[in-house]
């Protein structure tokens, strides 16, 4: 069978959508066959005896559910979720080299859980169920906004279609039926609500799988920690609110799309005085970022982490440049030298922001034309136009890449003529 790739796919307008949604549709979709081929082909080799069998267990529940056509559609929107997408991609990369390969045991050791638990919630487990002969710290219910946080002295848990059952310790034949969120009164089971609405689908959250969450690639930044620093999550869902509603006044196109992307924006803190958010390849529709008090470098950080979601689940089917990480040039947004890759993730986040900017104050935002503000615009106009000259100048694009730049390049000379610069 041939692996899912690109080809075919329409990515001259994942920068600012000129077709409404379909091209991030499309995407979204080409990733979720591209999830659930990883997910079939992981291989067991070097897995312990447990989770080698358990594995091969679910992953014949899941071939057999993805040839019912009901079924199938659940299995999608499960590998969908970033709680098991990221955990899926995540144990992928680390057989891509033989320094992270040693890591992969442990990543497939968390993985089968959450995907037990998942395909339990889903209903897609055979009508036995399965065992998992360890503890389980939580699950993540994700329609219902909770995660249900299990007790730790248990000896396993047995999933089966729509419930769990609690086996050995304190509180051993404990069950909990995915049914109302109400109806759980299980001993020894606690339901957090670790899932604030933001808008939709998308949600603030106190919850993440993604097990890369402390790799970080900011040299002014250690790590993704949840943060709430002692504030409410209401004001942390105020604040994404107000910025979305930016959004949606000057790009109500791009606002679409991150209805469909986003799932989960995690806190990791606030900031006064800077800002600092992050995403992962691996953790398509979540993005961690600290708290600010202004609207304007929140919206920022949404656009640019949204951004940086679409390429990456572009680049999870197909590279973009042939020359993506060697060697290292000045980036015109990060005090370190970075790979063209970064250079490229850099221009196509912020390019948006400039035109977000355009845009409000052509639809008569007062507060756009503040002096910091107009100085804020052209600072980001004249570091994408750093960028983008880096790229011009070294960039060896794959066809994909060269459409996916079109569009950038385009950007890029509007937004300088606009200033007149």
């Amino acid at each position: 069978m041939a692996r899912i790739t690109a080809e075919g796919l329409q990515v001259s307008d994942l920068s600012v959508p000129a077709d409404g949604t379909r091209s991030v549709r499309s995407l979204l979709a080409r990733h979720v066959r591209r999830t659930l081929e990883i997910l079939l082909t992981l291989p067991t080799d070097g897995l312990d005896n447990t989770t080698s069998l358990t594995f091969m267990r679910v992953r014949t529940a899941v071939q057999r559910a993805v040839k019912d056509r009901a079924a199938a559609r659940r299995v999608q929107q499960m590998v969908h979720r970033v709680v098991l997408s990221g955990p899926i991609h995540a144990a992928y990369r680390c057989l891509l080299t033989e320094e992270t390969r040693a890591a992969y045991p442990e990543r497939m050791s968390t993985l089968v859980p959450e995907l037990l638990a998942q395909m339990s919630i889903a209903g897609l487990l055979p009508g036995e169920g399965i065992f998992w002969p360890a503890a389980v710290d939580a699950v993540a219910w994700v329609p219902a906004g909770v995660v249900l946080r299990l007790p730790g002295d248990a000896d396993g848990i047995h999933f089966s279609p729509y419930a769990l059952q609690i086996r050995g310790g304190s509180f051993d034949g404990q069950s909990v039926a995915f049914g109302s969120e109400s109806e759980i009164s299980a001993a020894g089971v606690t339901v957090d609500r670790s899932f604030s609405v933001v808008s939709g689908r998308m949600f603030l959250s106190t919850h993440d799988t993604n097990p890369l969450s402390d790799f970080e690639a900011h040299p002014d930044k250690e790590g993704n920690s949840i943060d709430l620093s002692d504030r409410p999550a209401s004001e942390w869902v105020d604040s994404l609110k107000l910025s979305l509603d930016y959004i949606e006044k000057g790009l109500p196109e791009l606002r679409a799309e991150m209805e469909l992307v986003m799932q989960q924006w995690i806190p990791v803190g606030y900031e006064p005085e800077r800002h600092l958010s992050a995403s992962y390849q691996e953790a398509i529709g979540q993005a961690y970022l600290t708290l600010h008090p202004n609207t304007f470098t929140m919206m920022e950080a949404m656009v640019h982490e949204f951004q940086h979601n679409k390429v990456n689940a572009l680049l999870n089917l197909d590279p973009l440049l042939e020359n993506a990480f060697y060697p290292l040039f000045s980036s015109p947004v990060r005090p370190d030298p970075r790979p063209l890759h970064g250079v490229l993730l850099a221009v196509h986040a912020f390019l948006p922001v400039a035109e977000l900017y355009f845009r409000l104050e052509d639809a008569g935002l007062a507060d756009v034309s503040r002096p910091d503000v107009q100085r804020r615009i052209q600072q980001i106009v004249e570091g994408n136009n750093a960028g983008m000259d880096v790229l011009r100048e070294n960039a060896e694009w794959t066809l994909t890449g060269a459409d996916f730049f079109a569009q950038l390049d385009t950007l890029d000379s509007a937004h300088m003529a606009r200033l007149g610069l």
